[in-house]
Formats: structure tokens, sequence, C-alpha cells
């Protein structure tokens, strides 16, 4: 047990060392530098660090640690994990062709070290590459001509002119020099002898230090059967490599295109003829720059639905409150698609009145549909439906708008009543529902409504009582309140009545309740004088817009009495009137009957009838 704890206490220390400390814990075997083999020889190298270990071989044209095939399709190469930290990778019948740098690599502190192995070979001096384009992207560049023999000394020259370029030259990676976009080849000499290696090709390409990767499709949400475009385009760079990541792969009928968009802008196109339900899902881009070996990626989800559908939902509470004379908003969120079309209506039928309806896309299938009542009216109260369709589906919200009036005081009224009473009738309307309030002011004299402090009444069983009753005016749209006070007693005194529905708006009027069988009567409301007269046995202040129904005796307006009176004469006048024209017309029916019956006809006919009339005593007046 303490040989483990041992081990794995030294185990720590050592991590602790490498991570934090300058102290290198990679280590490779026999050693790293630079190695030479005789062709058709082998090598063993043991690399061991803090982690995980792994080779890798430094050609940029061969990734991922793909050395070419020896004689006969036979693999010279085999790497092999000797436990947690450790790696060996072998070669044997080595030939020019596994002349490189091997790199070998601590994964867990990223530690690297680099191994040059060279294999001579007397026919092939520089090591082949896949091809010979370099890409310029700052002032120095490297051509990649790679020796297989350290000793061979090496210049570079431009091809037009056959000159030898400045520079400097490393076997292992190339020649570094100040270059233009020309043809370049490398001239090595050794023992007298001279080689030159394939041309390279110089050209500039313009490489930010950072891709911009941006990926959208036609559509992120379609139908079956419809077509689809995914596009993946990457901006900075003049040479990319496109990869993707795409749902049922294999089974998919799809077209690749690349294209080249500017200097700087490439993109890649998957394009779907017919998009089916297994193309749902998430579409990855992948993008490599080569030059700076830079990668990107984007992704874009799509739906493939079988059917249309419409979602829909209130943007706010269904029941909405708007002030008389104000705008009402109603809005509605929709999710859609194919693209839906709304329509408004109020009760079934259409929307009258001056409105505004917007409509209009937020994003992807969200929609969003605005109906606008611009200074809404009492009779603009109730319910209004938006109904989406778009001919898969269709969905409705319906919402309910109240209008709200500020409360009013329409009617103040005071009636004697048997056994020295008194009834004070209050009526108020508005929306909401207004509460009414009943104050009273000993004094006799006017009542200051600043200065003066107004005791509230409530129902006391031997001196007043307090009714309240609410009814609903569908013809005003507005609730109505009726509230009678009654005092059981004599009084003198200023009685106020006051309604609020919470719109900051507080409807007041007062009447003075007298004893007396005649009054002066002094009516207010909201401290303004409004109305004033003299009555043997009612009071009443009032605003005759409606005549009210209810089961108490309420007295009629004077202006009321008096429109009545003059309609009334008028009757009078048109009966009689009327009756007058009946009795002639009977008269002159009953003339012409005795003419037709006793008078022949003739020329001295009128005369005749004349005299006759006058002897019945016809008269046509």
């Amino acid at each position: 047990m303490s040989c483990v704890t041992l081990f794995a206490l030294r185990l720590t220390v050592t991590v602790l060392l490498c991570l934090y400390g300058n102290v290198s814990c990679l280590e490779v075997t026999p050693h790293d530098g630079e190695l030479v083999l005789a062709a058709g020889s082998s090598l063993t190298l043991n690399c061991s660090g803090s982690g995980n270990t792994t080779w890798e071989f430094k050609r940029k044209d061969v990734p991922n640690f793909q050395v070419e095939l020896g004689l006969h399709g036979v693999q010279s190469y085999q790497i092999v994990q000797n436990g947690a930290n450790s790696s060996t990778l072998s070669l044997w019948n080595v030939s020019w062709k596994h002349t490189g740098v091997y790199l070998c690599t601590d994964q867990h502190t990223g530690e690297r070290k680099e191994v040059n192995v060279f294999v001579p070979d007397p026919d092939v001096w520089f090591v082949v590459r896949a091809h010979g384009m370099i890409t310029k992207t700052s002032e120095l560049t490297t051509i990649p001509c790679v020796v297989t023999n350290p000793k061979i000394s090496v210049s570079l020259y431009e091809e037009d002119i056959d000159l030898p370029v400045k520079g400097h030259y490393i076997p292992s990676e190339g020649y570094t020099a100040t270059l233009e976009d020309r043809t370049y080849f490398c001239r090595g000499e050794m023992n007298g002898e001279v080689k030159e290696s394939q041309d390279f090709v110089v050209f500039s390409v313009f490489v930010s230090e950072s891709m911009d990767v941006y990926i959208n499709s036609s559509k992120t949400v379609l139908k079956q059967g419809e077509p689809l475009t995914v596009n993946c385009t990457v901006h900075g760079a003049e040479l990319v490599y496109f990869s993707w990541d795409i749902p049922n792969k294999e089974g998919a009928d799809v077209a690749l295109r690349t294209e080249f968009v500017s200097p700087t802008s490439m993109r890649s196109c998957l394009i779907f003829p017919h998009a089916t339900l297994a193309h749902s899902g998430k579409y990855v881009c992948h993008v490599q720059e080569v030059v700076l070996d830079q990668t990107a990626s984007s992704s874009v989800n799509i739906t493939v639905l079988e059917r249309g559908f419409v979602k829909i939902q209130p943007a706010e509470d269904s029941h909405v409150s708007a002030r008389l004379q104000q705008d009402a908003v109603l809005r509605v969120k929709v999710e859609a698609y194919p693209a839906p079309q709304v329509s408004w209506s109020k009760g079934g039928a259409a929307i009258k009145g001056n409105t505004i309806i917007v409509f209009r896309k937020e994003h992807g299938t969200r929609y969003v549909s605005i109906l606008r009542l611009v200074r809404v009216r009492r009779q603009q109260k109730g319910h209004y439906t938006a109904r989406v369709t778009n001919g898969d589906d269709t969905k409705e919200v319906t919402f309910d708008l109240e209008v709200q009036v500020p409360s009013q005081i329409k009617s103040l009224t005071e009636l004697r009543l048997p056994g020295k009473r008194h009834l004070v009738t209050c009526v108020a309307e508005g929306v909401p529902t207004p509460t009414i309030q009943w104050y009273s002011c000993d004094s006799m004299l006017k009542c200051n409504t600043e200065t003066t402090i107004w005791q509230p009444l409530v129902t006391e069983a031997d001196l007043l009582s307090i009714q309240t009753n609410i009814t609903y005016s569908e013809s005003r749209k507005t609730s109505q309140v009726w509230s009678w006070l009654t005092f059981h007693k004599p009084q003198h005194a200023n009685v106020r009545c006051e309604s609020n529905n919470q719109l900051a708006m507080v409807g007041r009027r007062d009447v003075k309740v007298v004893s007396s069988s005649f009054l002066l009567v002094n009516c207010s409301s909201n401290g303004a004088h409004i109305l004033q007269w003299r009555t043997v046995n009612h009071t009443t202040c009032d605003e005759p817009i409606y005549t009210p129904s209810f089961s108490q005796n309420v007295l009629i307006s004077r202006n009321s009495c008096g429109a009545a009176i003059i309609v009334l004469m008028i009757g009078v006048v048109i009966f009689y009137t009327l009756k007058k024209t009946e009795n002639k017309a009977h008269k002159v029916k009953r003339y012409r009957e005795f003419i037709y019956e006793n008078v022949p006809r003739g020329v001295h006919a009128t005369k005749k009838r004349k005299k006759m009339a006058k002897e019945h005593h016809f008269s046509m007046s």
C-alpha cells in the first residue's frame, strides 16, 4: 500500500512541475533533433510525457499522418500506444519518402518535440511535393524545397532571370526569402554535382486573422416536397475547403455547389430539389483555411413539416380597457407556415369606425397583427375576433374591449314624503360601474367645498336609510347606479352626492334639504351653480338626457314638464283642426247626395241647386 501511495505522490509532483515549472516532461528516445537513415533501414522512436502522447508527420500536403505506402502497397510505419503517457513510432524499409519532420505532442501540457529524419537518395535530392503552388501571406515566404540529404548545398532562383535570391535555408523546411508573385526553383550542389527541384509558383493570398462564416437557408421551416437551399458563406479568405454535417446524409438527394463570391469570399451550397421529413435537423458547415490553418463552423436548424400550421395568442391580456376618446390597441402574435392572412371582425360583422389594421412579419414564421381603434366611442365596446388562416390551418382569438367612461352624475332630485320625510335620488353612470357616496354639510349657507368638512352619511335606523340599485343602459353602453337617500326626520342641511369609478374624475352635486313648504333651491355640480328655481314640495337638479324608469316616484324636471305642455297644446290644436275638416267634408257629401236626387239636369240647374240648399239649410262653411 505504501509503494502505491509513494508512486501516486511522485506522479503528482511530476505533473505539477511540468504544468507550472520550467521542467520539460516530454522525452523522445533514442533522441530528438536530426537523424540520417540509410535507405531500407528501420527506426523506432519512443515518446513519453505527463499525459497521453501522439505522433504526427509535419507535412502540410499530407494531413493526418498519412505517409505514402511502400512497395507493393505495404504500409511502412506503425504507431503503438504504450500505456497512458507513452507511444512508439516505428519506421521500416525507409526511403526518401520518409524524409521529413516527425512531431511528438504531450496532449496534457501541449509540449511538442521534433525529430528531423533524412533518407538520402542519389537520384532524388529534393522531396517531391504534391503540388507546386505556394501562397504568400506576408513579406517573407518559404519555398518547401526539402532535401533528402542535409549535406546538399541549396540556392534559390527565379525562373525567368536565373539569378540567385538572397535568403535563408533550413534543410528540413526549405528556403525563406522575400518573394514576388513569380515562379521559383531550388538548385542543389554536392560533390561537384548539381540538381534542381520542381518549380514553385508563388501567388499572394489575402488571409484575415479571423474568418467570418455565415450559414443561411432559403427556409428554416417548409413543407415536404418544397425545394430547400442551404448556403454557407465565408468572408475574409480567398481559398477555403468546405465540409458538411447533414441529417440523413446517406439517403439525401442533394446537389453540392461551391462558388467564388468575391476575391475574399467563397460559398458552398446544398440544394435539395424536394425536401422530405427526413431532412429535418441540424445542418453544420465546417470551413478550413489552408494558409494559416484556420477553422470555423456555423449551423442552422431546418424543420420539414407534413402540413402547414397556425399558432395564435394575444400579445397581452384578452380583456382590453380603453378610455373614452382614446385609442384602443388589440395586438395578436402569430406563428404560422405558410404565410397567413388575418381578418378582424366585431360580433361576426365588419368593423366600423376609424380603424387602422397593421400586419407585419417579425422573423421566420413569426408575425404580428395590430388593430387600432382611433378615439374609441362607447358603441365600440364588445368582442373583437382575429381570424388567422393559411390554407392548412385556421385559428381565432377574441378580445373583450371595455370602453371606460368617467363617472358622471346625471340627475339629483329631492322629494318631500308624507310624515315630514325627504327622499333624495342620485343617478350616476360610467364604466367601470361607479360607486355613490353621500355627504352632508350642516351649514345652511353655501358650503365651501375646499374649506368645509363634509361628513359621510351612512344608514341609521331612525335617522336615514340608503338604497342602491345598478342597471345597464344598452343604448348608452354604460352602467347606471341609482341611489336613494331617505331622511326619516325633518332636515335642514346641504346634501352632496359623489360618484367615482377610479378614472381620476369625481362627479359631485349638491342640494339643500329643508323642511319648509316654500323653498329657494340652489343646485351645484362640482362646485359650480347650475340651476335655481322655486318649488313647493320638491327640488330637482337634473340634466334631462333620458327618462329614468324605476319603482320609486320620480318627478320629471322643470324643462321636461315645459316641453310636455307645449306638445300637448300642439296636439289639441291639431285635433280641433282635423275635427272641423271632417265635419265640413260630411256636409259636402250630404249636399251632393241631395242635389243628385232632387234637382233635374239642365241650364237652370245651378240656380235651383242654390235655392234648394238654402231652403234645406246646407251650409258649406
